[in-house]
């Protein structure tokens, strides 16, 4: 008689304390890892000036110097033309440190926040597209340098890496860039 007491005593409780757990039902994604997205939260802006940089379609160019076949004579000045495009970028990429530095949320944020974070995401559309404008610049100062076949092979491969570049800048900034 005890043990029927004490086993109907455990069906009714042990659902219940189950339940009671949380154990049993779950809401969200199974497949989330939160731990990387808590991490994430608190960090502002995940573009670095090392990603803006592989952007650049000149760059790019120099480090396909053997699919392209470039000549030494066609390397060293599409070299000179990346030092100056990299020299004239010089103070966007500053404003890019800063803005990094406006858009890290603060600790506790509050509503006053919100107005400087969107100023200073306005700002870093403006910048990169400064630094896109003087990637653009030199490439086109560049592409007379290149003879027809290797204009054609240039830009086809420049086609793939605007796309690439276009994707990971939209992943780095949510989605939207």
């Amino acid at each position: 008689m005890v043990n029927r007491k004490l086993a109907v005593f455990a069906l009714v409780l042990l659902p219940s304390l189950m339940a009671a757990q949380g154990k049993g039902r779950m809401r969200g994604d199974k497949e989330a890892d939160w731990d990387k997205i808590t991490k994430e939260q608190g960090k502002g802006l995940q573009l670095s000036n090392k990603d803006v940089e592989s952007t650049n379609p000149l760059r790019f160019l120099i480090d396909k110097r053997g699919d392209l076949k470039l000549t030494d004579a066609q390397l060293t000045q599409l070299k000179d033309i990346d030092a100056k495009v990299k020299g004239k970028n010089e103070p966007p990429f500053k404003t890019l440190d800063s803005i990094r530095t406006e858009m890290k949320p603060a600790a506790r944020a509050s509503e006053e926040d919100l107005p400087r974070m969107l100023n200073a995401r306005a700002g870093l559309k403006a910048v990169l597209a400064e630094i896109k404008a003087n990637y653009e610049e030199a490439l086109n100062a560049a592409l007379p340098i290149l003879d027809d076949s290797q204009k054609k092979t240039a830009a086809d491969m420049l086609k793939c890496q605007n796309d690439e570049s276009e994707k990971m800048l939209r992943e780095k900034l949510g989605g939207r860039g």
